[in-house]
């Protein structure tokens, strides 16, 4: 930018001459340096697309491996069971039971309060 500062020409627009353009001088790499530079860069995207896929690869397998935990969960295989556990439908009556229990005992509550 400098460069074309010094050898720009008028006063309100600047403009650079042609042969103001041909002083400029413009700095290059060599071609063995441009063909290292590429080799590097070619490396590094041949690395990238591996970390990529592999990246790939662990998230499917998170995702199949969070579907085997639930199966697992539901199935009650990810700890040991105890022999003397009740069954889960034993539970479940017993809290549906329990539901009902409160249930009624709103009502009754709520009736003695109407008559008070």
């Amino acid at each position: 930018m400098e460069q074309a500062t010094e050898v720009a020409t008028g006063t309100a627009q600047l403009t650079v001459t042609l042969t103001g353009l041909r002083k400029i001088k413009v700095p290059y790499v060599s071609f063995p340096e441009q063909m290292e530079i590429v080799k590097r860069i070619e490396a590094a995207y041949s690395l990238i697309e591996k970390i990529e896929s592999k990246y790939f690869q662990a998230m499917s397998s998170m995702n199949n491996l969070d579907q085997s935990i639930l199966s697992k969960a539901f199935r009650g295989e990810l700890v040991e069971q105890d022999p003397n556990d009740e069954p889960a439908s034993v539970l479940l009556e017993r809290i549906q039971k329990e539901r009902e229990k409160e249930k009624t005992k709103v009502k009754q509550t709520g009736a003695k309060k109407l008559k008070n």
